[in-house]
């Protein structure tokens, strides 16, 4: 058996590090897309950092509270006994992103991801003090002089607070921001806040400023299941071959529309070439897109020769695709991947929307007392002992009656205990109650507590045992 031959090779050790000096230096584009991203992405973080701080009738507007067990939600609050409705808000979200990305490919990570838009804003920083992606290169590269050093330190100290202002607002969602402003102001926050507002800001920082692409390259799993939902009508970020091959110069008539100036390379927050195909680590944001239009139009040719193209329009040979323009706009839509993505989307919203609608907002708990299964009092009557709990996800406070529903056949059921309790929003209140009877017809009744109040009634049933039938 022949072997196969070993032939060495001597290559000079490269650092793997996520922080290797071959950095990616993105050169900020104006364009169409460029504007798009700034539509989308500034509303997204004044809504991250506004909407922490807002207020209803004493109320934080959204509050993933730990300590008191509930979310509270524009006026609405969501307890433990909630948790079938996370799993439905998830449905929701996964499906709405199976809809966008069978439809436009990646274009939740290039417009709307966390990791996009911060690292996006700041990219804005370092352009605004370093200048243009050529002189960052050239920086990088050469011995830096007193001037380089102090808009180096500038950029990293606006970076530590842009982190830091985030890792505090994020803690905000948790903890009441005012009480983590102020505990961090003084100094006297507890440990747990301290470490989720360093850990935090320390990612922040780490992701969006040191290794910005790597996070899409290697660590995000979108990319690497996404593809599963790509078909031939999806669209995505493309290089139309068929019209820029081959590569040429701008004077050449010999050759395709793409004259090989790399400027969609250089734009590329990812540092990929689009021209080579579709590839998991392009994230769909369109600054290609810009680059090559800027060209094509001094270039007094057509835009598009990169664009949001399905694999069907980019097969399609180009004197058959004016004829093909309407099918490739109204044909994606009725694909029956798509249509099952949509309404699966569409009922999972409505069912969500029905189960809030229709949640209990008082959550009550009634526990018999298991020790003493029942109890004979001196003037023959029997009783049993009861611990009431009641829990309020009402936006205000609550005073609440309390009675008792007998059976019709079961008479001379006594409730014994306080007839009212007031019920403060966000608070648990735990009552004992007694139920006493000297008719029982019954060893085992269902009773049940009445609970009302303005607008609202509420019943629970729970069990009375007696010793002996009369």
């Amino acid at each position: 058996m022949e072997r196969i031959p070993v032939v060495e090779h001597h290559t000079e050790h490269k650092n793997a590090s996520v922080f290797a000096s071959d950095k990616i230096h993105v050169r900020m584009f104006p364009g169409v897309y460029s504007q798009l991203r700034r539509m989308v992405s500034w509303p997204l973080l004044f809504a991250y950092f506004a909407l922490v701080w807002g207020q209803s009738d004493g109320q934080p507007w959204i509050l993933f509270s730990i300590d008191d067990r509930r979310l509270f939600f524009f006026g609405s609050q969501l307890g433990w006994n909630d948790l079938s409705l996370l799993a439905g808000i998830l449905i929701v979200a996964a499906f709405g992103l199976f809809v966008v990305a069978l439809t436009f490919g990646r274009i939740w990570c290039g417009f709307a991801c966390p990791q996009s838009v911060w690292t996006w804003l700041f990219l804005r920083v370092e352009n605004a003090l370093e200048g243009p992606a050529w002189r960052r290169k050239k920086q990088a590269s050469t011995a830096w002089a007193s001037p380089q050093y102090y808009r180096c330190i500038g950029k990293h100290v606006i970076w530590g607070a842009i982190a830091l202002i985030t890792a505090i607002t994020f803690t905000g969602y948790f903890v009441p921001i005012r009480d983590v402003l102020n505990g961090v102001v003084s100094g006297n926050s507890d440990l747990g806040v301290w470490s989720w507002v360093m850990i935090m800001a320390g990612l922040t920082y780490l992701n969006a400023g040191l290794v910005r692409e790597k996070i899409c390259l290697h660590a995000c799993p979108y990319s690497r299941f996404q593809s599963v939902m790509f078909d031939d009508d999806t669209r995505t970020v493309s290089y139309d071959a068929l019209r820029g091959e081959p590569k040429g110069s701008g004077h050449s008539t010999q050759s395709g529309d793409c004259v090989d100036c790399t400027l969609c390379v250089q734009v590329c927050p990812t540092g990929i070439d689009i021209r080579e195909g579709l590839q998991a680590a392009c994230i769909d944001c369109g600054a290609c897109i810009d680059a090559c239009d800027s060209v094509m139009t001094q270039l007094n040719r057509e835009k598009g020769l990169i664009g949001f193209y399905s694999q069907h329009t980019l097969s399609t040979p180009l004197n058959k695709r004016a004829g093909a323009q309407l099918h490739n706009a109204i044909a994606p839509l009725f694909r029956w991947r798509a249509m099952a993505y949509l309404t699966i989307f569409i009922v999972s919203i409505i069912a969500l929307n029905l189960a809030v609608i229709g949640r209990d907002q008082l959550h009550i708990g009634i526990e018999r007392d298991r020790t003493n299964l029942f109890t004979q009092l001196p003037n023959g009557q029997i009783c049993n002992t009861y611990t009431v709990e009641l829990e309020s996800f009402y936006p205000k406070s609550l005073k609440l009656r309390v009675s008792l529903r007998t059976p019709e056949n079961s008479n001379g059921f006594i409730l014994e205990g306080p007839e009212g309790i007031h019920l403060p929003d966000g608070k648990v209140v735990t009552k004992n109650y007694r139920v006493c009877t000297d008719s029982a017809r019954q060893r085992r009744t269902e009773v049940a507590f009445v609970f009302s109040a303005e607008g609202i009634e509420l019943a629970k049933t729970s069990t009375f045992l007696a010793g002996s039938v009369r």
